[in-house]
């Protein structure tokens, strides 16, 4: 039997988005993916199936941590599988699609804490990646551009005894998703090291369905990589990104307070070659700055592992 003291949570949370919610726990995948972004020589494939781990714990205000504790905790477990092929010389295909065994928050109450979860299906990305210069070896550099859409295929109606789930538990976004970017990288054969930039943009439709409005702001991100690799093996990188949110917006353009926000992550990552093209791949995403609009729930880490094979393309 569900608790009493939930079904009165949730019901205050559905009524009270601004001021409990951060975009650290956005319903719908996480951006990313397996990391790459670049295009594929034709007829190669690319799949990766990944583990990613999410914890969410201090209230930000502006640039401030303060002291709130509405919500003890946010975290969720996430997998996914992508999968990517060089459909052309120069065109990739590239689909990822992800399930969350749990999106939980632990809430502060007076006699004690209470655990709202929610898990399922997430959205559905659907991308295209146009190779538009590519520098032959030794240099090895590449320009890819990207247009895409995230589809809300997953679950967006999750209930406990009856009342809806808030926005920011649904394991999809409820919305469709457009998006585009601009990839470039370059490391010269021989060398240890390489480098490589992304800038990535993605606009929402608004949601209206079932006496809820609401739309998502626009997502903007640019992240720099630096690569070494001392063998075929292993390579190390680190990357520098800023993610970039508008402020979330409801019925007649009216925006949502506690919404959008200004966060820099550091993401160091390791390629281990386990065997022929067969690479173990880890990575960790840590804030190092971050600026929220009003009184927001804010990420204290990410990490991610999973497995990457290619096969197939010229020899």
């Amino acid at each position: 039997m569900i608790s009493p003291k939930i079904i009165v949570i949730l019901l205050l949370q559905l009524f009270m988005i601004p001021s409990i919610y951060g975009q650290c726990c956005s319903a719908g995948n996480p951006v990313g993916g397996d990391g790459s972004f670049d295009g594929l020589p034709a007829n190669q494939w690319r799949v990766f199936a990944g583990f990613r781990q999410s914890y969410s714990r201090d209230y930000f205000h502006l640039s401030k941590k303060e002291d709130m504790q509405h919500i003890d905790h946010s975290v969720y477990n996430y997998s996914s599988i992508s999968v990517s092929y060089g459909i052309l010389k120069n065109t990739t295909l590239h689909t990822e699609f992800g399930y969350f065994f749990d999106k939980t928050q632990v809430v502060n109450l007076q006699d004690g804490k209470e655990k709202i979860t929610a898990g399922g299906p997430g959205d559905l990305s659907l991308n295209v990646r146009q190779r538009l210069f590519q520098q032959k070896l030794p240099n090895s550099a590449q320009f890819v551009a990207m247009f895409g859409t995230r589809l809300p295929v997953g679950a967006f109606n999750e209930q406990t005894n009856g009342v809806t789930i808030p926005i920011s538990l649904q394991p999809s976004s409820g919305a469709l998703k457009l998006n585009a970017g601009l990839f470039y990288s370059k490391k010269k054969k021989g060398n240890m090291f390489g480098y490589s930039s992304v800038l990535f943009f993605e606009w929402s439709n608004a949601i209206d369905k079932d006496f809820l409005y609401y739309k998502y702001g626009n997502f903007f991100s640019v992240e720099a990589t630096g690569i070494y690799s001392r063998t075929s093996k292993f390579t190390a990188l680190l990357s520098g990104k800023l993610e970039c949110r508008d402020n979330d917006r409801r019925e007649d353009n009216i925006e949502i307070s506690s919404t959008g926000s200004k966060v820099i992550y550091l993401r160091p990552q390791i390629h281990y070659q386990l065997h022929a093209e067969f690479f173990l791949i880890a990575s960790t995403e840590i804030p190092v700055y971050k600026y929220v609009n009003g009184y927001q729930l804010t990420n204290l880490y990410a990490i991610q592992v999973g497995v990457m094979k290619t096969f197939g393309g010229a020899k």
